[in-house]
């Protein structure tokens, strides 16, 4: 009862605040600013599109920590295992009801061949943009009185510091229309020639049981873009970059929906306000893909081998329609569910059910289910499409909707209806076991 009376205030505001709200104001009072250098166990500060994250440390690059540089559309695939071959591998079987049922765990008959399944194809990152410094790598230690900021509102890191006495400061920002950064170095260095760009591309990654991170092998103003993609393109030109990243940004934050709690007397008011505003950003860097979801904790994090899990598109895309900004749900949803639908209904027949029984961990160019200890038998992944259209059934009420939805909404009503299992001494239906 406490914490429901303290964000009365908050509510009260959400419902009566008039519509002439001063959006850019709002978003600018929550830029993020740093003045230390930051580490392996800090969140970097990013651009991007969605389908392409580039991730900074204080010099606005990457110069002294190797962050990703990660896309949509690169993966790899690791050496194939030398003990057993990947067509060996049919699933772990497990009684299901008085019947045999193949499951995708892990095999232990045939463990590398199971960790190869799991890990692969695996995202890849695709390269370290940084600073050199008088021919060598430039050390954090090197770099004094950092000042970094993101402005929100425009897409824009700013980052400021000093090295031996001369001031640096590089502009950084990304590009809603295409897979690039674009950065602007402002710094007597590189006049001299002492300060330098170094362009670092990592080896493909090693994923075994024991290793599963990447290795690196390794004028006044200086501008430069750097376009990222699977087949040959040119680079747009630095400032129609900057002028197009900024006007996108603007773009995004006036249109859709928006709140501001920022006149409220609770206390907790502006940690709310923050909160609502940099996980917007987020989602737009991270979140707004073409035909897919990024890993679970993002596009910028290459966690899970770079895969995604399906139970979490959810979170990840859900609210775009809450937001009225249904554009960027739309280009994921359904073709996602509809990309893995011939694989998930041979999943469920193989396994002796109706429908489509949908992937748990995977990525969009095999549909694999990833073994897993429990990759195999969770199942809260099964209803989700049943919510997500219904989210964009409340915005689109149309039989249009109603038919993009319709294959991949009967094919997972089917298999939730076979699934079911009739416990006749109960007289219900169970779920499993097993289950998860």
């Amino acid at each position: 009862m406490a914490s429901t009376t303290s964000l009365w205030p908050i509510l009260l505001l959400i419902t009566t605040a008039s519509c002439a709200i001063n959006r850019q104001a709002i978003v600018s009072r929550y830029n993020v600013t740093r003045t230390a250098l930051i580490d392996n166990n800090t969140t970097p500060l990013q651009v991007g599109n969605g389908n392409f994250a580039y991730n900074v440390d204080n010099t606005g690059m990457q110069t002294f920590l190797p962050f990703n540089t990660l896309s949509s559309w690169a993966w790899h695939n690791d050496s194939l295992p030398e003990n057993g071959n990947i067509s060996d591998y049919h699933g772990v079987p497990m009684l299901t009801h008085g019947r045999n049922v193949s499951y995708d765990i892990p095999d232990p008959n045939l463990p590398e061949v199971s960790q190869w399944l799991i890990g692969n194809p695996n995202r890849i990152n695709l390269g370290r943009i940084g600073l050199k410094y008088k021919g060598a790598a430039l050390q954090a230690a090197q770099i004094l009185n950092p000042v970094q900021e993101l402005d929100v509102w425009n897409g824009v890191i700013t980052s400021a510091f000093d090295i031996d006495g001369e001031a640096v400061k590089v502009i950084t920002q990304g590009d809603f229309d295409s897979d690039s950064v674009v950065f602007r170095i402002e710094s007597e260095l590189v006049i001299s020639g002492a300060l330098e760009i170094e362009l670092d591309f990592p080896y493909p990654p090693i994923h075994s049981t024991k290793y599963k991170y990447e290795v690196f092998v390794g004028v006044g103003v200086l501008e430069f873009s750097a376009n990222f993609a699977p087949e040959n393109q040119r680079a747009d030109l630095p400032d129609t970059i900057r002028r197009r990243n900024s006007k996108g940004w603007n773009q995004y934050w006036s249109q859709g929906g928006f709140v501001d709690v920022t006149s409220s007397p609770n206390p907790k008011a502006d940690e709310l306000q923050r909160r609502i505003i940099l996980s917007q950003y987020h989602v737009r860097v991270n979140s707004a893909a073409d035909g897919q979801s990024p890993q679970e904790s993002g596009l910028m994090n290459n966690g899970w081998y770079g895969k995604f899990h399906v139970e979490q598109v959810v979170w990840h895309n859900a609210h775009w329609c809450t937001w009225g900004r249904e554009s960027h749900f739309d280009n994921v949803f359904p073709q996602l569910y509809e990309t893995f639908l011939p694989s998930s209904l041979e999943r469920a027949k193989l396994m002796g059910w109706e429908g489509a029984r949908w992937p748990k961990m995977t990525e969009t160019i095999t549909g694999r289910s990833s073994p897993g200890g429990i990759n195999g038998l969770l199942l809260w992944q099964q209803p989700h499409p049943m919510y997500l259209a219904e989210l964009r059934y409340k915005i689109s009420p149309t039989k249009e909707t109603l038919e993009r939805w319709d294959r991949v909404l009967t094919a997972t009503a089917d298999y939730m209806a076979s699934y079911a299992w009739l416990n006749e001494t109960s007289g219900r239906y169970d779920l499993g076991p097993p289950r998860v």
